[in-house]
């Protein structure tokens, strides 16, 4: 995502241009590239921490719950 940004960035570059439709279009095909970043889950079953299993005294990386447990 951040790698798009600058590209972005050194095409457009900080001066004015007269065809600004091009810099408009590299501009919105680099939020859509942010915008799919965000989208992409990051655990597909997630995960949860247990409170109540860390606070018998349970080490924290054992009571780490998934969507698949139930």
């Amino acid at each position: 995502m951040w790698i798009a940004w600058a590209l972005a960035l050194a095409m457009i570059g900080f001066k004015p241009r007269k065809n600004e439709k091009m810099s408009r279009a590299k501009v919105l095909v680099t939020a859509v590239v942010m915008t799919v970043v965000y989208l992409i889950p990051h655990s597909p079953v997630g995960s949860t921490l247990d409170y109540d299993k860390v606070d018998r005294g349970i080490d924290p990386s054992e009571a780490i719950k998934t969507g698949a447990e139930e």
